[in-house]
C-alpha cells in the first residue's frame, strides 16, 4: 500500500514532466507555477497591505 506522502511524489512528478514538455515544446517560461508576472497589480497591492489586513 502507498503512502500519500509516495502518491504526492509520483504526481507532483508526473506535473513536472508535464510542465517541463510543455515549455520544450511551446517555448520555454510558456508555464510557470506560482509567479505573479512583471507589473501585475495584485503584486504591488499584495506588498503594501494595511495595517488591518489581518483581521479583515
Amino acid at each position: 500500500m502507498e503512502t500519500p506522502q509516495t502518491e504526492e511524489a509520483k504526481l507532483g512528478k508526473r506535473l513536472m514532466a508535464t510542465v517541463d514538455k510543455l515549455n520544450r515544446e511551446l517555448g520555454r517560461g510558456t508555464i510557470q507555477l506560482g509567479l505573479p508576472l512583471a507589473g501585475n497589480a495584485w503584486k504591488l497591492r499584495a506588498e503594501h497591505p494595511t495595517p488591518r489586513y489581518t483581521t479583515r
